[in-house]
């Protein structure tokens, strides 16, 4: 991971106060890698901002996250559960819960 990316995703594990711009910043900096997204996602989630959560997560999904990390389709699964949608609430728990290396 670049070293650049690490440094900014450790500085908003670490900040009280803007580590949702510190968030904001990694994502448009490196939107092609996952974690930030996901990160921003878990952020999103602590404040109860579902559609802003399920957006970073599926940002995070569509950014290629592994096939083996579910963190990102958990995010999605709760933040449609609190927007109402059982249906994709369902289909995303069940793509966090499938066997390590299925997609």
């Amino acid at each position: 991971m670049d070293e650049r990316l690490r440094a900014i995703l450790d500085l908003a594990a670490n900040e009280a106060t803007g580590r949702g711009s510190l968030l904001l910043v990694a994502c448009a900096e490196f939107p092609d890698h996952p974690e930030p997204w996901r990160e921003l996602a878990r952020f999103h989630g602590e404040q109860e901002r579902w559609w802003a959560c399920r957006n970073a997560a599926m940002a995070s999904l569509r950014a290629g996250a592994p096939p083996d990390d579910r963190t990102a389709e958990a995010l999605a699964a709760i933040a449609s559960e609190h927007l109402g949608e059982p249906a994709r609430a369902a289909h995303h728990a069940r793509r966090a819960t499938r066997p390590i290396g299925r997609r």
